[in-house]
């Protein structure tokens, strides 16, 4: 396209990101990248966490070390009157017992008396100093901190509770635990010796008495139902009636179940005794035949033929032997995939047929056999039905009985002594508190990896922190969530290329096979097939920041695009610093200055190169370099003669960053490529740019980033050392 045509009008402006998307162009974070870049740190932190650890623990186990004693007591079941201990134990009620046990040994009760205990401030006087006010030792605050460090613990498959507390003084830890032990089995002896032992037995006989009345109309009501072998008539009747209704709901289901099936075999079998073959198969059936592995890899293969096709098509044109190949084979696969499905559509419809069949002989079976429940549960409710007007009877009068029972045991409740003696006895010391020698905390397997783990979390934290608030473009990802944005590729730093190169501005042309010369090719490919879709020409490549590369990206990719037979024409539109003719051994002038004068035609300020198809303008005699002259209508009339003499037009201008001179060109171009210098250039920079050459004439074909480090790219070193490998191999 020639670029003396009027400038074409935007039909929209670009959308101005909001806040949403400026979120979404926040760098997305490549862990394996952040582990190969920070590996040495992540280690030495992971020592010096550890040393952190150590040092931790032994400063704990200096200054506030925590010891635990321990005292054992044993829950045994209730006694009868006699002393002697019941044989079998009811579960439940040990566990009740020993719940109450646990919650009366840290009881306010129990521990105020432990604290008032008048030789606990000789045992433990560190301890009773933290309570001591002028002088005066005060129990009430005393017994605040026990209360927040006794604990009990009831052991939940033995009839143990231990009784623990902890201190930082190994002796006087013992003492305390001692002493809320003694007031416990005080409290313990006091219940004993209090007691109402004649009322007891008074209502124990009432009760005896209405319990055996009781248990003989039980015993007539239990005969009555098992004599009909039932264990609870209302639960029965009610569960019998549930499942009757159940059983007819199943029926209706199966005899539903049964129509469907029918009418739906009667549909297959009609399709199998068709004369002219099956015709139409079921959807879901060849849905199955659609998803089979052996149809899903013909289609595949179709499709990467068509793929090819299209290819061949496009490279060759429609006679093409290589195109007719293909579509023969096509057709042999499309035939192929046809014969196959029948096969397997008449398959799996004779299988569903015989499913089908089988599955209808079931619900017959099931039928009938709901059918036959249905009768017996209907026998089985009539009779139920009579026995419950006689056993309503006899509970009524066992209601009766309950209720005298249960006003009697109620003023048995009532004596304080019936559940002193109940729990006279029953508690053990099986084990009396000693003087641990064993800190309980700090454990070292427990401080160690914990502090360990907290530096490596918070130096992991700052880490990424540090990645989130870098704003510097280091890589593709730094600029893949760019809305807009396409990176055309990268170019590695020149250290990183393996060929080693003298100097990046004729990397491709001293080493070919190197890694940065295969960039250049790659990006060759993506700035060709953008220009070809809008029949651009003239590409003004415009560095971000000063030393970004740009004269590098248009001295290499002037000799590549040569390389590939384009006629190519580079330009040097730096007026300020002009460096293209130093990468070609030309002078500055004739030059672009000369021709916008008209001291001499473009023909004749061109200059060759040593590479066949490519010609450098170079910027020009220096005292004609007026900055506005690209402002002028001349500059654009002589890029359009640049257009129409050659094949491609590469233009080096000043960074966007110091001077507006790629805005000015990016009106009299076809398209601008923005270079970026890894590490220098920031994500806010580049999204300006590109907002603001998107408002131009020119169409911005996307981003190349130079002098990328392994460091930054994640597989980046992997993949230069295999390319180089490669290109290199004999």
């Amino acid at each position: 396209m020639s670029t003396v045509s009027p400038i074409r009008p935007a039909s929209a402006p670009p959308a101005r990101p909001a806040a949403g998307a400026a979120l979404a162009s926040m760098p997305q974070l490549d862990i394996g990248r952040m582990l190969r870049k920070y590996w040495l740190t992540l280690l030495a932190t992971v020592f010096l966490g550890a040393g952190l650890g150590v040092g931790t623990h032994f400063a704990w186990l200096k200054a506030y070390p925590f010891y635990v004693s321990t005292v054992t007591f044993e829950c045994q079941p209730p006694k009868e009157t006699t002393g002697i201990t019941v044989t079998q134990v009811d579960n439940d009620q040990l566990e009740r017992f020993k719940g109450d046990q646990a919650a009366h040994m840290k009881s306010d009760r129990v521990l105020l008396q432990a604290a008032s205990s008048p030789r606990l401030v000789t045992d433990a006087p560190r301890w009773a100093a933290m309570f001591t006010t002028r002088g005066t030792y005060i129990p009430q605050e005393a017994l605040i901190w026990l209360r927040s460090h006794v604990r009990t613990r009831m052991s939940p498959t033995t009839s143990y509770i231990e009784l623990s507390l902890t201190w930082k003084d190994k002796e006087e830890v013992a003492e305390l635990v001692g002493y809320v032990r003694k007031e416990y089995e005080a409290s313990l002896d006091d219940q004993v010796r209090d007691s109402t032992a004649d009322e007891r037995d008074a209502l124990e006989a009432t009760i005896s008495g209405l319990e055996e009345a009781i248990e003989n109309l039980q015993a007539d009501r239990d005969d009555l139902m098992q004599g009909g072998g039932l264990d609870s008539l209302d639960q029965r009747v009610s569960v019998d009636r549930l499942e009757l209704d159940r059983i007819k709901t199943i029926l209706l289901g199966i005899r539903q179940a049964l129509d469907a099936s029918g009418q739906r075999l009667g549909d297959w079998e009609a399709e199998l005794n068709n004369p002219t073959g099956i015709v139409l198969f079921p959807e879901e059936i060849r849905a199955m035949v659609e998803d089979d592995p052996l149809v899903l890899r013909i289609k595949q293969d179709i499709s990467q033929l068509d793929s090819m096709l299209l290819a061949l098509r496009t490279r060759f044109g429609p006679g093409h032997r290589d195109v007719l190949r293909v579509e023969s084979l096509i057709d042999g696969q499309s035939k192929t995939m046809q014969d196959m499905m029948q096969r397997l559509l008449r398959q799996r419809f004779d299988a569903a047929v015989d499913q089908l069949r089988t599955t209808m002989t079931l619900l017959r079976a099931q039928e009938q056999q709901r059918l036959q429940e249905d009768e017996s549960l209907t026998r089985r409710l009539v009779e139920l039905t009579q026995m419950q007007a006689k056993v309503a009877n006899i509970e009524r009068q066992i209601d009766l009985k309950q209720t005298a029972l249960s006003e009697t045991e109620s003023q048995l409740g009532e004596l304080e002594t019936q559940f002193r003696t109940k729990y006279a006895g029953r508690v053990i010391v099986r084990q009396r508190e000693t003087v641990p020698y064993e800190v309980s905390h700090p454990k070292w397997y427990i401080v160690l990896p914990f502090v360990t783990i907290l530096t490596l979390g918070l130096v992991g934290g700052l880490i990424t922190l540090r990645e989130v608030l870098d704003q510097r473009v280091k890589g593709p990802s730094d600029l893949a969530s760019m809305p807009g944005t396409r990176v055309l590729g990268t170019i590695p730093h020149l250290s990183e290329d393996p060929s080693a190169p003298a100097v990046l501005e004729t990397a491709f042309r001293d080493e070919p096979r190197g890694v940065i010369a295969e960039r250049t090719r790659q990006i060759r490919a993506a700035v060709f097939e953008r220009m070809k879709t809008g029949s651009h020409k003239t590409l003004l490549i415009v560095p971000a920041t000063p030393g970004a590369g740009a004269t590098s990206l248009v001295a290499n990719l002037g000799v590549c695009a040569a390389n590939a037979d384009r006629k190519v024409l580079l330009i040097d539109c730096n007026f300020r610093r002009p460096s293209l003719h130093k990468v070609f051994g030309f002078k500055e002038a004739p030059g672009l200055t000369d021709v916008l004068t008209g001291a001499c035609s473009l023909q004749d300020a061109t200059q060759p190169t040593g590479t066949s198809g490519l010609d450098v303008l170079a910027c020009g005699t220096e005292a004609s370099r007026g900055i506005e002259r690209l402002a002028s209508d001349r500059i654009t009339h002589a890029l359009g003669n640049a257009a129409s003499a050659y094949d491609l037009v590469l233009i080096d201008v000043p960074p966007a960053i110091v001077s507006g001179d790629a805005m000015t060109l990016a009106d009299r171009c076809d398209a601008v490529l923005l270079v970026v210098r890894a590490f220098d250039a920031k994500r806010g920079l580049i999204e300006r740019l590109r907002r603001e050459f998107g408002d131009q004439h020119a169409a911005f074909v996307g981003v190349v980033i130079n002098a990328v480090r392994s460091a930054a790219g994640g597989y980046f070193r992997r993949n230069i050392q295999q390319s180089h490998s490669y290109q290199n191999s004999q």
